[in-house]
C-alpha cells in the first residue's frame, strides 16, 4: 500500500479498517502497522466473513483492503441510490401517481414474458 491510504488490521480477536498516512506496505491482514490519526473507523469483523474477504481477494489478485474498500463502497452505494429510488416512489405517492394491482401484475407479466 501507499504511504497514504486505508487500511485493514488483525488486532487480537478483531479486525480494523482505518485511515493512515502512515501505513506500512501489506497484503495481509495480520501485517500493517500504522500510527494513530483522527480518521480511524474501528470495524469488528467475525472470523468466518474475515475469512471469505481473504478468499474474495486471493480469488481477483488484489490484497483483502482493495476488496473490502471495494465491497464497503458498493454497499454504500447502493444503500443511496435505493434510498433515492423509495424517495422518488414515496413522492409520486403523494402526487397521486398510483398503479392498481391489475396495471402492476399487467406490467410484470409484460416485462417477463419477453
Amino acid at each position: 500500500m501507499a504511504a497514504a491510504g486505508t487500511a485493514i488490521a488483525r488486532h487480537s480477536e478483531r479486525t480494523v479498517i482505518g485511515h493512515s498516512l502512515a501505513a506500512s506496505s501489506t497484503s495481509e491482514l495480520t501485517a500493517y502497522r500504522a500510527r494513530p490519526t483522527l480518521a480511524w473507523m474501528d470495524l469488528h469483523v467475525p472470523p468466518e466473513l474475515e475469512a471469505k474477504l481473504n478468499r474474495l481477494a486471493e480469488g481477483t489478485g488484489r490484497n483483502a483492503e482493495e476488496v473490502a474498500l471495494d465491497l464497503l463502497a458498493t454497499s454504500v452505494e447502493y444503500d443511496e441510490w435505493f434510498r433515492r429510488e423509495v424517495e422518488k416512489g414515496r413522492a409520486s405517492a403523494r402526487e397521486g401517481r398510483l398503479l392498481d394491482r391489475d396495471e402492476i401484475l399487467a406490467r410484470i407479466d409484460q416485462r417477463y414474458r419477453a
